[in-house]
């Protein structure tokens, strides 16, 4: 009889940071100029990972860091440099609100 896992044992998700996508995203940008949404995602991604990513897709919008476009509706997202990839861009303080209201 094979023997069977605790059913009181927790199952938890890694954690994933907007950080570490925005990260993910300047490197991808650095490497290859311009990408898309769709590409960032890996295969079998948790919803969780999806809305991380596009959270911090809109991040480096709102800093002006990237650009994005989609051309029609429910097609891909496309994302280029808005400005020089430098190293001192990984530097920035994510956490800071720039005096804007943030969400409640």
């Amino acid at each position: 009889k094979p023997t069977l896992t605790a059913l009181d044992r927790v199952v938890s998700m890694p954690r994933i940071t907007i950080r570490e996508k925005i990260q993910t995203i300047i490197r991808r940008l650095r490497s290859s100029g311009m990408t898309t949404f769709r590409s960032l995602l890996q295969p079998n991604i948790s919803r969780v990972e999806v809305v991380v990513t596009f959270l911090a897709l809109l991040e480096l919008v709102k800093r002006r860091i990237v650009a994005a476009q989609q051309n029609g509706l429910f097609s891909d997202i496309e994302v280029q440099p808005a400005t020089d990839l430098n190293p001192e861009i990984e530097n920035i303080n994510w956490e800071e609100d720039d005096g804007e209201e943030g969400m409640n």
